[in-house]
């Protein structure tokens, strides 16, 4: 498991490139109305999964998605098949 906090989502948020104010603006939206941006939670889920799976893992993902929003403070964790 891991505990997304705000720097972080301000941080990969501007690395990430990501531009639209639902991602950083912390003046127009609260904290459980903005959202992590994808390629961050995508990485952290992979880092999740190797910790424990490296040598059984093959790093080729067959597909992604994203059931609920995620928001900063949340924590995330990895379930594998």
């Amino acid at each position: 498991c891991r505990r997304i906090s705000e720097s972080e989502n301000l941080l990969f948020t501007t690395l990430f490139r990501k531009t639209h104010p639902v991602h950083f603006n912390y003046l127009r939206y609260t904290k459980k109305e903005l959202f992590i941006c994808g390629g961050f939670v995508l990485s952290v889920v992979l880092s999740n999964a190797l910790k424990d799976m490296k040598q059984a893992v093959d790093q080729k993902i067959l597909s992604c998605s994203h059931f609920n929003k995620i928001n900063p403070d949340d924590t995330i964790s990895t379930i594998g098949k």
